[in-house]
């Protein structure tokens, strides 16, 4: 009898150990993965302000060349030519057509980009 109760009792303890391991096993994954996205999470927080700390220093850096001579004129040389570009790219596709809202429009569009303002300037 002294036998059954000791191999019961060895069966219990070697249950109880089992369990305590699968415990363990799942705490430490668990623990892994708050890790992981605590991470993550700081990665990108760094990310995000890497990108405004550099936005703001592009952005002072326009404002300085906007308040110099010429400056105002260079930077809507630049937003012509990336609208332009910008135009080149649409209707690549050969069953795409790209009109403006009202086809008469073209000289209001340059005129919108101050290309003709530009040129005059450019003439004198």
């Amino acid at each position: 009898r002294r036998a059954v109760i000791a191999k019961s009792e060895g069966v219990q303890g070697s249950k109880i150990n089992d369990a305590e391991g699968i415990k363990a096993e799942m705490v430490n994954i668990s623990e892994a993965e708050m890790q992981r996205q605590i991470n993550e999470a700081e990665g990108l927080a760094n990310e995000i302000e890497s990108i405004a700390e550099a936005t703001a220093i592009s952005i002072e850096k326009i404002a300085h060349a906007l308040s110099q001579p010429m400056g105002a004129d260079a930077m809507k040389l630049r937003l012509s030519e990336k609208y332009l570009n910008t135009l080149e790219g649409l209707g690549q596709d050969k069953n795409d057509i790209i009109l403006p809202k009202d086809i008469s429009s073209y000289d209001a569009v340059m005129k919108g980009l101050s290309l003709e303002e530009f040129n005059e300037k450019k003439k004198d």
